[in-house]
């Protein structure tokens, strides 16, 4: 009796608002945590499972995947490249949104032209891998300005918010584009 239950509740979900308003409504797994990043099997496991429950959405940002954060400037290598192409093409053929996170703010000097220039090269190269939605992160940083920084904008917020608001333009309204700040 449980398993029929369960089905039915799931056609009833499938048949009501929720699927028709799914692309406006973010609901997944965010792999945002510190330690081992996921392995590609492992992301398409979980894009099935997803895909199964009715989740629509997935945000790549691990901690310790040096290029998301320590080595934000670095571009990703052929073969880096070719397995996020691979997770884009798995998450969209199964209805999942998958949005790139880029986490700078350990190192970044907000008021560079050639950092701001180097953040949209590294999202120039995942967009062109197929992506189309992205967030960028400033959590778990240090809210000290740097004296260039100190000397352009009124604030950390401030800081963070020209630089989202660049790269949002830049990125010609992307699908999704989040934007976590840093927390006081």
């Amino acid at each position: 009796m449980y398993g029929r239950q369960r089905e039915r509740k799931r056609e009833k979900i499938a048949t009501g608002n929720m699927w028709r308003r799914r692309e406006q409504f973010l609901c997944g797994v965010v792999e945002g945590f510190y330690g081992r990043p996921w392995l590609s099997s492992q992301r398409v496991d979980l894009f099935n499972r997803m895909s199964e429950w009715g989740m629509n959405t997935y945000l790549y940002a691990p901690k310790d995947d040096d290029k998301h954060r320590a080595s934000w400037r670095d571009l990703y290598s052929l073969e880096e490249a070719e397995q996020l192409s691979h997770l884009l093409l798995q998450a969209s053929s199964r209805g999942i949104i998958f949005i790139y996170a880029i986490a700078p703010g350990l190192d970044m000097t907000f008021s560079s032209s050639q950092e701001i220039s180097l953040l949209k090269r590294k999202l120039d190269q995942v967009s062109a891998l197929g992506c189309n939605s992205f967030a960028i992160l400033f959590d778990d940083i240090d809210t000290d300005l740097c004296p260039a920084d100190d000397k352009m904008f009124s604030s950390f917020a401030h800081a963070q918010v020209a630089t989202a608001n660049e790269l949002y333009c830049h990125l010609d309204r992307p699908n999704v584009f989040l934007f976590c700040p840093t927390g006081s």
